[in-house]
């Protein structure tokens, strides 16, 4: 099984800020999230596969 990335991991990885990371959770546009507990405030974590298909398929999508 993947080891899971925080949103500051995957920040890191994608050269983003971690700001954007939960900027894109909130817009929906970020890679599939996996929810940690309840409450307002659950922690949020990735799974690497998910993160490399959702950037292949980025890279599929026809410029606008």
């Amino acid at each position: 099984m993947d080891r899971l990335m925080t949103a500051g991991e995957l920040a890191a990885y994608l050269n983003l800020k971690r700001k954007t990371v939960y900027d894109l959770i909130l817009k929906g546009e970020a890679p599939p999230v996996i929810r940690i507990g309840a409450g307002p405030r659950p922690r949020v974590r990735f799974r690497r596969a998910d993160v490399d298909a959702w950037l292949a398929r980025l890279s599929a999508k026809p410029a606008d």
